[in-house]
């Protein structure tokens, strides 16, 4: 079984890059129709679940963030994120930190965006290197569009390479303000 993680991992990356090639034939057709990308500063909190390995103890909490992403270019944000992946087991403390990062964006049609992250995590339980991904999809809604507001929903994976390993699957909603 431990050798079919590695084929497991291999075809979803496989599977991922294909989708990613057919998003991008398909952005440039429909990229006369797309609206316009505006440089966007986005605010909002995600709530999910967190999985802890933390001194040979395994468990799984309630996760959240509040996320700010600065989207300066289309392809191309700057995160920054208060995180708490819950309690830390056999401990009266929390597991939470902060997270900086950048976070590579691929445009999808139809209002979606393919994101990686990868950055530092700076934490009482150390720091480290964090990486992950997710996608993004900006809901249209003509009110909000109108007064400068964007409302976008968020999934995101996150692995902390802290201690022997913290992750965190998200899901949550943004508010992007842009000129």
């Amino acid at each position: 079984m431990i050798r079919l993680i590695p084929a497991f991992r291999a075809s979803v990356v496989a599977v991922g890059l294909m989708l990613a090639t057919v998003a991008v034939a398909t952005a440039e057709e429909e990229a006369a129709a797309a609206k316009p990308f505006k440089p966007t500063i986005y605010v909002g909190p995600a709530f999910g679940v967190a999985f802890q390995d933390y001194d040979n103890d395994s468990s799984t909490e309630f996760g959240w963030a509040m996320q700010v992403l600065a989207r300066p270019i289309q392809w191309l944000g700057l995160q920054l994120e208060y995180f708490n992946l819950g309690s830390i087991p056999q401990s009266s403390g929390e597991f939470d930190g902060v997270y900086v990062g950048l976070m590579p964006i691929l445009p999808l049609p139809a209002g979606f965006d393919l994101y990686g992250q990868v950055g530092a995590a700076f934490a009482d339980a150390g720091d480290d290197v964090a990486a992950g991904a997710g996608v993004m999809y900006e809901v249209p809604v003509e009110f909000l569009e109108a007064n400068k507001v964007d409302l976008v929903l968020r999934a995101d994976y996150k692995y902390f390479n802290m201690d022997e390993g913290q992750h965190e699957l998200l899901f949550g909603v943004m508010f992007g303000l842009h000129k």
